[in-house]
């Protein structure tokens, strides 16, 4: 009970006693009235405690869920972190082999170039080729 109530239950009993069981005065009904008042007060209060003993048993329950999924979706977050670096390394060394293709595709250019030339001068010199005479 919180103290405004406590105070007003203490003061209304001091005069209830002083009224009519201190004075002979005595009135059952309002004797019966008061017990079941205080009764259903009780009953009351021990509800309000027992309902809100189950509240926090079930914010403790969900907070333990909101940590399990908060640690879950972390993990889920550090793994597709992981992803994104893998895939940025292939990237790397996918652009790395590209330029070393690249690279490799003019150095077999220019021997095309060489080997064509090659390859004309050796025709010329087969159609130019007269035997020697014996």
């Amino acid at each position: 009970m919180s103290f405004a109530v406590g105070d007003f239950v203490r003061r209304a009993l001091t005069k209830y006693k002083g009224k009519y069981i201190d004075t002979g005065s005595f009135m059952p009904v309002v004797q019966v009235m008061w017990t079941i008042g205080l009764s259903g007060a009780i009953y009351e209060g021990y509800h309000h405690i027992h309902l809100e003993e189950l509240h926090a048993q079930a914010a403790v329950a969900r907070k333990a869920e909101l940590k399990e999924a908060h640690a879950s979706a972390v993990k889920a977050l550090d793994d597709h972190k992981t992803e994104i670096k893998k895939a940025e390394d292939f990237v790397q060394v996918s652009k790395s082999a590209i330029k070393g293709a690249q690279l490799h595709i003019k150095d077999l250019v220019a021997q095309q170039k060489h080997l064509v030339k090659a390859a004309d001068d050796a025709k010329a010199a087969y159609d130019n080729y007269k035997p020697p005479k014996h």
